[in-house]
């Protein structure tokens, strides 16, 4: 069994006992949102953390670090997003966004990459209960320099699917 497997069956085992309990799903301005996710991103595991702020009715405005580690390549990414959450009425929520900031690299041997990234981002959120989700979300990135992982070398293009868990206060 893959790591990804293991992580999302940790994940349904932690929240089945609220499933099915969520009602319809409304955010609204003022909302905050934490997000914890792993990514798989070109054959790496790595982690993302996200803390965002819904500046109007299911737009979201928010902050966002990542780190993904290999034997020879280090990444991280601070950055900024903007989400476009769908209302469906549902307990599922489908969005897309845009995301900018700064990617860095550093290899085991000394050297370092850095540079601009831009990513679109497409996504589906699955309400747990009123303030717990579970998401997915697909990412293609790229930057100004090689400041991502590709295998074990440097690139400057990044496409990753993401799996986390959301918590709305």
């Amino acid at each position: 069994m893959n790591t990804l497997t293991k992580i999302l069956l940790v994940a349904l085992c932690l929240f089945s006992f609220s499933w099915g309990t969520a009602q319809e799903i409304k955010i609204l301005k003022g909302d905050m949102e934490t997000n914890f996710s792993f990514s798989y991103d070109q054959g790496e595991l790595g982690g993302d953390l996200k803390l965002g702020a819904f500046v109007s009715d299911y737009i979201q405005i928010g902050l966002e670090g990542g780190y993904q580690d290999t034997d020879f390549l280090t990444q991280t990414d601070l950055g900024i997003y903007l989400l476009r959450f769908f209302e469906t009425g549902t307990y599922t929520l489908p969005y897309v966004g845009v995301g900018t900031g700064f990617a860095s690299l550093d290899g085991s041997a000394g050297e370092s990459n850095s540079g601009a990234a831009f990513s679109l981002i497409l996504g589906l959120r699955y309400y747990l209960a009123d303030n717990v989700a579970l998401n997915t979300e697909f990412r293609s990135a790229w930057a100004s320099g090689e400041a991502f992982i590709d295998g074990n070398s440097a690139s400057d293009t990044e496409f990753s699917l993401g799996i986390g868990l959301s918590y709305l206060w």
